[in-house]
């Protein structure tokens, strides 16, 4: 690969968009960057308040603040694949369960600022690391982003001691089919189980090689998955009222003996429609919305979580929805509770109990539309 994987360029984000965009990325505490031309300043994103946001400043960042209360710096954001970032100024000091909290002027606009030699790719399988930080211990941890340079962490553990201003030391990265790779890592930033690392010294020859096939698909997969959350959100946008009268169930899944199984569950007076899990067959579905959306959780992985919230994201508001697991399925009642809907564990033994929550999801919709 002769070139680095570079993030894709973007137009300045303000108005109703810069809103949106501060208030997702509070919503999941995102990692930024309070920047200076003299130092980066790493923090989590805790709340958007209209005029001003809230930070957390990372472990061993207290002693920067100096800096920034006498001048104007600019706050760096991850989106759309890259960085973006705006001009804030300090307005104050506030607290949150023992920790001082920062707060900022939200910026008047967010441009692109990608100054990142390779684009982070967000592993859509989950992939395992383990740090040996003192030649002895073991901790296990996950990937939470990779790239070329290096990799952001979290541990299943808070470190008693600092890593960051500390001598390189080791680190295990296990790739989901992927190649196992016993790296050298410098600590750059650190906030409880969440770890920055920089590969000292990079890899090199065979290493690299093996890394960078193993991130090119991974980064065409996140660009991939990119482009369908902006075309949904779009899509959902521009849908400001249900083109005909809500009616029945739809599933978004595969079809076969689940779909005969639910449809005989549900019988004649919920009639089941089906659609393939992808956003064209969903959106020509929705040409008649559903009163009850069934989504299906065949697998449980990042990447098939990730489909289902994109899918979820372009439901009619007021759907009733229900996610189904499959037994293996992971993490099905966490992500039902994220997309505020009921969870089943489902098996042909449950037709009956899945008949009555249908039935009583659909009662307590047709209660919430009536006029009060």
């Amino acid at each position: 690969m002769t070139e680095p994987l570079g993030s894709p360029a973007g137009e300045s984000i303000l108005g109703a968009a810069l809103g949106a965009v501060l208030e997702e990325l509070s919503e999941r505490r995102a990692f930024v960057l309070l920047a200076t031309p003299y130092l980066s300043l790493p923090a989590h994103l805790l709340a958007w308040r209209g005029d001003e946001l809230h930070l957390r400043v990372a472990l061993g960042g207290e002693g920067a603040l100096k800096a920034l209360s006498v001048q104007t710096f600019r706050l760096r954001v991850p989106w759309a694949l890259g960085m973006v970032a705006g001009e804030t100024r300090l307005l104050g000091f506030g607290q949150e369960q023992g920790r001082r909290i920062l707060r900022i002027a939200a910026p008047p606009q967010l441009a692109p600022d990608e100054r990142r030699s390779w684009l982070r790719v967000h592993p859509a399988q989950e992939c395992r690391v383990t740090l040996n930080p003192d030649g002895q211990r073991l901790v296990p941890g996950r990937v939470e982003d990779l790239s070329l340079g290096g990799a952001r962490v979290s541990l299943a553990e808070n470190l008693a001691d600092p890593l960051v201003g500390r001598s390189a030391f080791r680190l295990s990265l296990n790739l989901d089919r992927g190649p196992r790779m016993d790296l050298w890592v410098r600590a750059i930033h650190q906030d409880g189980p969440s770890l920055g690392v920089q590969f000292d010294p990079p890899p090199e020859g065979r290493a690299r090689a093996d890394l960078e096939a193993w991130l090119l698909p991974e980064a065409d997969g996140a660009r991939q998955r990119w482009e369908n959350r902006a075309a949904l959100l779009a899509e959902a946008a521009s849908r400001m009222r249900p083109r005909a009268r809500p009616e029945g169930a739809l599933l978004v899944g595969r079809g076969g003996p689940l779909e005969s199984a639910l449809r005989a569950a549900l019988g004649e007076s919920v009639p089941l429609r089906r659609c393939a899990p992808a956003l064209a067959p969903l959106l020509e579905a929705l040409e008649t919305p559903p009163r009850l959306a069934i989504l299906h959780l065949s697998r449980g992985d990042l990447e098939e979580r990730f489909l289902v919230k994109s899918l979820v994201e372009a439901l009619p508001e007021g759907t009733a929805r229900v996610l189904l697991g499959t037994p293996g399925a992971k993490g099905g009642q966490e992500l039902a509770t994220e997309l505020k809907a009921s969870y089943l564990d489902w098996s042909p033994g449950r037709a009956v109990f899945f008949r009555r929550l249908a039935e009583g999801l659909l009662r307590r919709a047709g209660e919430e539309g009536r006029p009060g």
